[in-house]
């Protein structure tokens, strides 16, 4: 089959003995085209092939196995996906279990021992409901590629952040700049180079692919020029089909910008990953520039992380600001020193970063989640306290503290971990009521603001079950305080 490079394929796998159910499946998923993707089907006989199919191809969508009714046999391919997922280590493929599943509790026993995502019985094979199996595996995988992704892809980031702020050579941190953003596009290099801009002349740093060669220097295509100076009269970044062109941190003289080729759109959670890398390289930059210290740019970027996971849930106006503020408030009540207070005030706007690596699908339905959606959800938590806690600043690694533990509470029912009372660390438990105080007084996609009697009978009622008892008589003390700052920073 041609393949087109800029159009997406899904790759499933069918292992099956029997020729006639291999047409079987193949006949099906011809018919079948998902999230205008194609699907790249291969069959196989034997297990071997098999491992050394999805040893290569770790991003493999779907798996159909044909379940022999030999028992020895069905050991085998039983082995194979044991191996899968816990040699392999592939927890995202999908797999379907296609046999006669006549004894009782035999499919769920598959489920839960191999980590099963779908079966197709034999004795009640119809197309609709195998097809209806398919999609809903897919979807699955989608899901959690996306995720899996946008959890490497903020991983990169931060990682990157300290050995690019140490950076003092202007054309060394460019040369890295373009190297991440391949990466975090791409597994290949691309091409793509960074200038200076001074007094409308343009000034070349570096550049990978085909403009990494010292012929480009001094001679930028007319074209690219064009684009550039066009770019420059917005001045802000600008996302095309198969180029992008990024504004990175300036002074008064001298403005840093990235022209980048794309083989293909950018999906917009990628353009927020690129959002996101640019404002730390602007800061780092800045940072050269004007010999900042590493804290002011660390708290500009911690609002800026928490505003745009904010953003990409749809939660508009100033809800990270107002929710700094009331943070900082209760913790001055509560009796802490000023500087931990500015401390909870600069680290709360990142408690929902892990958002970022949740599918629009999830975060944005307007409707109530489902139960393995509401669990896709929950890992936030957990994605938001993995990508900050890397850090050795006491800033970060309290912000990864706040973002794991603000959704445990005080009776132990809350996530991720069901942490009670002071096992749950202070700073996520002032966080909560923060947080929660402000996301019931704002409208969301699937709900209106409630009205401040509703939100201060519900923290009533909450007081030692959700939260922490003592921070509640704190909040109610403070209420005339926190409605000053809701008044003060509005929803636009």
């Amino acid at each position: 089959m041609y393949k087109n490079s800029k159009t997406k394929y899904l790759k499933i796998l069918i292992l099956s003995d029997y020729n006639i159910n291999q047409d079987y499946l193949l006949k099906i998923l011809s018919h079948i085209k998902f999230n205008n993707m194609y699907l790249e089907t291969t069959s196989l006989n034997l297990i071997e092939d098999c491992k050394k199919f999805i040893s290569s191809n770790p991003d493999t969508a779907l798996s159909i196995i044909d379940l022999d009714d030999d028992k020895d046999a069905a050991a085998l391919k039983l082995e194979m996906i044991n191996y899968i997922r816990n040699v392999l280590k592939n927890k995202t493929m999908r797999i379907i279990l296609k046999g006669t599943f006549s004894e009782k509790n035999t499919s769920t026993t598959y489920a839960l021992k191999y980590n099963i995502n779908g079966f197709i019985n034999n004795e009640a094979l119809d197309n609709d409901s195998v097809t209806t199996s398919i999609l809903t595996c897919l979807r699955s995988f989608e899901d959690l590629y996306a995720m899996n992704k946008n959890r490497k892809g903020l991983e990169k980031i931060i990682k990157s952040s300290s050995t690019l702020f140490r950076t003092q050579s202007m054309k060394k941190l460019a040369l890295m700049v373009l190297n991440q953003l391949s990466s975090i596009i791409s597994s290949k290099t691309l091409s793509s180079f960074m200038i200076t801009k001074s007094q409308n002349n343009f000034y070349f740093l570096c550049g990978t692919g085909k403009y990494g060669s010292n012929l480009i220097k001094n001679n930028i295509p007319s074209d690219i020029v064009e684009k550039l100076y066009d770019a420059s009269s917005f001045r802000r970044n600008r996302y095309f089909d198969d180029y992008f062109i990024i504004f990175l941190g300036e002074n008064q003289i001298n403005q840093n910008i990235i022209y980048f080729e794309i083989p293909q759109p950018l999906s917009s959670i990628t353009i927020d990953l690129i959002e996101i890398f640019c404002t730390n390289i602007s800061a780092a930059i800045n940072n050269m520039y004007l010999n900042e210290e590493l804290e002011t740019t660390e708290k500009e970027l911690i609002f800026t992380l928490g505003e745009i996971s904010e953003a990409r849930s749809r939660e508009t106006g100033h809800h990270v600001k107002r929710v700094a503020e009331y943070s900082k408030i209760l913790a001055l009540n509560y009796g802490l020193s000023h500087k931990e207070a500015e401390l909870i005030r600069m680290a709360s706007p990142m408690h929902d970063v892990g958002k970022l690596a949740i599918p629009d699908s999830i975060l944005n339905k307007p409707a109530k989640l489902t139960n393995e959606e509401f669990e896709i959800m929950k890992t936030h938590s957990r994605i938001g306290y993995e990508m900050l806690k890397k850090s050795n600043k006491r800033l970060m690694k309290s912000a990864s503290i706040i973002a794991l533990e603000h959704h445990e509470k005080y009776n132990g029912t809350g996530y991720p971990y069901g942490l009670s009372g002071e096992d749950i660390h202070l700073y996520g438990r002032i966080t909560a009521v923060a947080d929660v105080f402000d996301a019931l007084g704002s409208d969301r996609v699937y709900k209106k603001a409630w009205e401040l009697t509703k939100i201060i009978n519900h923290f009533k009622e909450e007081s030692g079950k959700h939260f922490d008892p003592k921070i509640v008589k704190i909040f109610f003390k403070s209420l005339e305080q926190i409605l000053e700052i809701r008044d003060k920073f509005p929803d636009v």
